[in-house]
């Protein structure tokens, strides 16, 4: 059922937000994967695991509940009994209960046996395995299930025979660990015979290829690459004869179709040819799964999807709007040429995929030319290694693009793909697009799940990648299931500074549950709409996490990096209506306001329970939406927080953007012993001038030597009702006029003014200039307030 929400201005107190009751949480699993084909025990650990929770995962397996060993026993327990056939790959899990859904975790299932980490499956200290002297002893091929307790590195020794190869690869970051592993290989005397760091294709997850001439013992070391501690910090090392490349091309292809991919590189003697059959890709999966040729062992590759029409670069190079060209830069130094048909005038996107896919080694250089002309360029900074995926800025790293306005009596444009440093190889792959339109943007999920509770509310955050487009986004539900109710989803325009990156926005969309809404697990698809600059209404889907694990610093505080996460997973967005308790967090005040530039608004809420057992609100939390120019203080730092209430104030500045935001607030809470979140339905505040200047006429006529009058009305907000002065400026020669001052609730503007004799005559712009003061942040204090000015034509002529 879909619902269209006005918003009105609810002034009274907000009826807010039953708590939900504590969802599951899972903290950790043991083991994190296992070989296809085998039974195991699988432990969960974390808090509010209920005996009646139920697994929801594809894995091909079942699932057995089994009765807890012992008092310091995992709070669940399965036995599973994966699928002979089961397909190596990594399969996502999460449990469900009448509390909610928990956090997904993923399961890798493998080619070779499973073995635990002797050091953490006795509990043991850090380092009990941390030098070839302690070297926990495997044999191949194996698989060993592991982690990494904070400044630690695991060593494992294994025998090798003459003339044996031996790929060595860690999972990590591929199956949701915030570990960024290093791999060495030692010799038996513990020289490095080989490291990997940061492998072609595995993101931050390393693998090796050793081949030993003379056989003997080798040692195998895993250590994260700046030795941090981390919540979620487990492992796979396999060690075995397995094949693997080091990368494929084409990197994608179109839905329903099939395409020939060619595997290179890694394991591979020569480059391979695959079918790859796309014909069973669900509508709306930007992500499928390819399986390296030879013998069985890694992991499957992504591979992009599209619904658009594919080709290969080919020797006309010529580009078709609208239509994805496969290309490559084959050798270092080669420059791609393409010739895109055009109108004067039109607006062009032009993008290209290649590093920010996670399989292309190129940084490309996108270059667009009117002859030998540069008309625009975009990727001509060198990007960080692996800021991809490492350092979380305003401006997101990724592959270039570039929105162009072609020049009036242009039918060709000149499109040039290169790689930035001039490299290149059968790696360096990318999918370039061109189409007719106005700029545009992406949206992606930051929230992996959402509980929401009956009665109460939950939130969902939702990022767009501007891609040119600076406007405001609307955040919706595609379809509104019964029971719930949508607020909010504003995310406010952006300011864009140049064409390179995509620049990230974010809002909150709020969902509540109605009180009779039914316990029901549901998948929502959340979109994003905005009005084009020529009145085109575009809607993009966003893509979901599928998880977000946070990464740690070394110190334990979180670091600048992007969290870890699944979107090949293709998820939407998971939800449970689910159970709560009486506790609610109430805002004081209406959930709709309108804000003078230059002033200040309060925010006040408190704590109200029907259990006085619930009680002390901590870990308070203000999402602003994206908004700009405003800050969050409190007006007396001692009476911020009195007991149960909590008030902060809302300032904006004179100079700041007009805009529209929603801020959403959230409070921790103690009960039972157990930290619960409350949270509060969105309020949303749009920041408007306190008056506009708006002249009677668009053209003033007037006659030298004679009296005449500038007049219009001065339009108020109604939270405005301060006097208003309004000067004409760019008067011409023997021009001149008195500024007019409106006095408060009134609604009008006259300027007296007189045109010489010897005025000069013509058509005259003249800007018509509104200003007022505002009270300051201090006693007796006053500052100027300006709006933007008027422009007006006045006609000097002979009557």
């Amino acid at each position: 059922m879909l619902r269209r929400l006005g918003c009105g201005l609810v002034s009274a107190i907000l009826m807010v937000v039953a708590m939900k009751a504590a969802p599951p949480t899972i903290e950790r699993i043991e083991p994190v994967g296992a070989q296809r084909g085998s039974a195991f025990r699988l432990d969960l650990y974390g808090s509010n695991l209920p005996s009646a929770a139920r697994i929801l995962s594809k894995l091909p397996a079942t699932f057995t509940p089994l009765t807890p060993r012992a008092s310091d026993a995992p709070d669940l327990s399965f036995l599973v009994e994966l699928e002979k056939d089961a397909p190596v790959g990594i399969y996502p899990l999460r449990l469900e209960t009448n509390s909610g859904l928990s956090n997904l975790w993923l399961l890798s299932v493998g080619e070779f046996p499973d073995v635990a980490e002797e050091e953490t499956r006795m509990a043991g200290e850090p380092d009990q395995n941390g030098t070839p002297g302690f070297a926990q002893a495997v044999s191949l091929p194996s698989v060993v299930n592991g982690r990494l307790q904070g400044a630690d590195r695991d060593v494992y020794r294994f025998e090798m025979r003459p003339d044996e190869d031996v790929t060595v690869e860690v999972e990590a970051r591929r199956v949701g660990s915030a570990i960024d592993p290093v791999l060495r290989l030692l010799d038996a005397e513990g020289k490095q015979v080989a490291i990997n760091n940061d492998d072609i294709g595995l993101g931050l997850d390393a693998r090796l290829r050793f081949h030993s001439v003379e056989g003997g013992i080798y040692y195998a070391v895993v250590h994260d690459s700046t030795y941090s501690k981390q919540n979620i910090d487990f492992y796979r090392l396999k060690i075995g004869d397995f094949d693997f490349a080091d990368g494929y091309f084409p990197l994608g292809g179109s839905r329903g179709e099939y395409v020939d991919v060619e595997w290179f590189g890694g394991s591979l003697s020569e480059p391979t040819t695959q079918y790859v059959d796309l014909a069973d890709v669900e509508a709306g999966h930007r992500w499928t799964e390819i399986r390296t040729p030879g013998k069985p062992g890694a992991l499957p590759a992504t591979f992009v999807v599209s619904d658009r029409d594919e080709e290969f670069e080919g020797e006309m190079r010529d580009l078709t709007a609208g239509r994805i060209v496969n290309g490559r830069i084959s050798a270092a130094g080669e420059v791609d040429r393409y010739e895109l048909a055009v109108g004067g005038g039109q607006s062009w996107r032009i993008r290209v995929d290649a590093a920010g896919l996670g399989s292309s080694e190129l940084y490309p250089l996108l270059s667009v030319y009117v002859g030998e002309k540069l008309l625009a360029r975009a990727g001509d900074e060198i990007p960080e290694k692996g800021t991809t995926t490492l350092e979380e800025n305003t401006f997101v790293s990724r592959d270039p693009y570039v929105h162009l306005q072609v020049p009036e009596g242009t039918t060709e444009l000149t499109v040039v793909v290169e790689d930035l440093v001039a490299r290149g190889g059968p790696g360096f792959g990318y999918r370039l697009l061109a189409e007719q339109g106005p700029a545009d943007f992406d949206l992606v999920l930051d929230t992996p799940h959402v509980n929401i509770p009956v009665g109460g509310v939950a939130y969902v955050r939702a990022s767009a990648v501007r891609q040119g487009f600076a406007g405001p986004i609307q955040l919706k539900l595609e379809e509104t299931p019964d029971g719930i109710q949508v607020e909010g989803g504003h995310i406010a325009g952006a300011i864009l500074t140049k064409d390179r990156v995509g620049v990230t926005s974010a809002g909150t969309l709020v969902l509540r549950a109605d009180p009779s809404a039914a316990l029901q697990t549901m998948t929502l698809r959340v979109v994003g709409e905005a009005v084009m600059p020529n009145g085109e209404v575009v809607r993009r889907r966003a893509s979901g996490p599928g998880l977000v694990t946070a990464i740690q610093s070394r110190s334990g505080i979180r670091a600048r990096q992007l969290p870890a996460r699944a979107d090949w997973l293709n998820a939407d967005l998971p939800a449970r209506v689910s159970a709560s308790v009486p506790a609610r967090l109430v805002v004081d005040g209406p959930a709709a306001a309108r804000i003078v530039k230059g002033t200040e608004y309060p925010l006040r809420w408190k704590l109200v329970v029907d259990d006085p057992a619930i009680k002390g609100l901590s870990e308070f939390r203000l999402n602003t939406g994206g908004a700009r120019e405003t800050t969050f203080s409190p007006r007396d730092p001692e009476a911020e927080m009195d007991g149960s209430a909590f008030t902060k104030y809302l300032r904006t500045t004179m100079g700041g953007p007009e805009q529209k935001f929603d801020i959403t607030l959230s409070a921790q809470v103690m009960v039972g012993g157990s930290e619960e979140v409350l949270s509060t339905p969105v309020i949303t505040l749009e920041v408007v001038e306190g008056f506009e200047v708006k002249p009677d006429d668009e053209t003033f006529s007037a006659a030298p030597g004679e009296d005449f009058l500038l007049a219009g009305a001065i339009d108020r907000d109604v939270a405005f009702d301060k006097e208003v002065t309004v000067r004409a400026d760019d008067l011409p020669r023997g021009v001149s006029c008195d500024a007019g001052t409106t006095p408060s609730g009134m609604g009008r503007f006259e300027l007296a003014c007189r045109a010489a004799e010897d005025a000069d005559q013509g058509l005259h712009e003249v800007r018509l200039t509104g200003s007022s003061v505002m009270a300051g942040r201090g006693e007796g204090k006053n500052v100027p307030y300006q709006v933007d000015p008027v422009t007006v034509t006045l006609a000097v002529d002979q009557p």
